[in-house]
């Protein structure tokens, strides 16, 4: 009875864990986030391999991407910048990578001591949302500065 009862316990998370990732990929394109190309090739790599390994490393791939979205728009912000502000804009990118690696080891802390290997692709969207938040925001950062007007501080 007992086997039977722990695969069914099994059977309902696994059927939670469906419902709840399509409820959060639904949300996730209705606020047009699938309009960001590493999102549309994360979504296409998904397509290829429904596995949980296959869907951890298209999101692993994705990470890497926006990892990189990171480099270049720090580098293009920092380029419109004077010296002043472009040393204030190095240490909080410094101390962001601080952040970042911390809330990595701390989110593999969390899912890793949780049964179920669906906790792999949690782990893995956790990991990329941080790093996607980080090159949205070093990219409005350097549009701002960009397109907007300045503000001239007089001497």
């Amino acid at each position: 009875m007992s086997k039977v009862k722990g695969f069914m316990d099994a059977t309902l998370r696994m059927i939670l864990f469906v419902c709840v990732f399509l409820g959060i990929f639904q949300i996730h394109k209705s606020f047009g986030a699938d309009d960001f190309p590493i999102d549309i090739k994360e979504a296409k790599c998904m397509e290829k391999d429904y596995t949980t390994s296959g869907m951890a490393n298209c999101t692993y791939a994705a990470l890497s991407e926006w990892e990189k979205e990171v480099v270049k728009y720090n580098k293009l912000l920092v380029s419109l910048l004077n010296d002043k502000d472009r040393k204030i804009a190095n240490d909080a990118q410094s101390k962001w990578v601080i952040f970042k690696d911390a809330e990595f080891k701390n989110a593999s802390a969390v899912y890793g001591n949780l049964k179920g290997t669906m906790y792999i692709n949690v782990l893995a969207n956790v990991q990329a949302g941080i790093v996607k938040q980080r090159a949205l925001d070093l990219r409005n950062y350097y549009e701002l500065l960009r397109d907007g007007e300045r503000w001239e501080w007089s001497k």
